[in-house]
């Protein structure tokens, strides 16, 4: 990841300074999708200190670039992962608000002929799946502490 943010910080003009090497460094190693809040704290623990200014920054230019994804699950709180140009979708746990990648190849031909049926080519897809553990699901609201009031079950939307 830090090799790929040099070269497209490199070639937009845009100087490679340590604290832009940090934020690649942080979000590179992390498989939660932090936030630009959580990235912050991460660099603070680590004695690394950078603005919270300089990672969202660096962070919309990493998006621009097209180097970062940006997710947005609900919470209104935007997470970011670097884009490994592997299609996934996101299943969101709303008691804990964890984020784990799935692949799903049955999913990746329905989301086609759903497109096709309508008369498009599918080009891409997000699908994150907001739900509850199985022990909590029976509930009719959501357990104390989870970031949504009342999630969907599921979000397609075109990347």
């Amino acid at each position: 990841m830090s090799h790929s943010l040099e070269e497209t910080l490199s070639r937009s003009g845009m100087r490679v300074t340590a604290q832009r090497r940090w934020i690649a460094q942080v979000l590179g190693r992390s498989s939660d999708h932090p936030s630009a809040e959580m990235i912050h704290r991460r660099l603070r623990e680590c004695g690394r200190p950078v603005s919270l200014a300089t990672i969202y920054r660096t962070l919309r230019f990493l998006c621009q670039s097209g180097v970062v994804q940006a997710h947005e699950f609900g919470d209104g709180v935007a997470r970011f992962e670097p884009d490994r140009g592997e299609e996934h979708g996101h299943l969101v746990d709303l008691a804990s608000g964890e984020v784990s990648d799935f692949a799903d190849d049955q999913l990746n031909r329905l989301l086609g002929r759903i497109a096709m049926d309508r008369g498009y080519e599918r080009v891409a897809a997000r699908v994150s799946i907001l739900a509850r553990p199985l022990a909590l699901s029976s509930a009719s609201s959501p357990p104390p502490g989870s970031r949504l009031s009342s999630p969907p079950l599921l979000l397609l939307g075109g990347a």
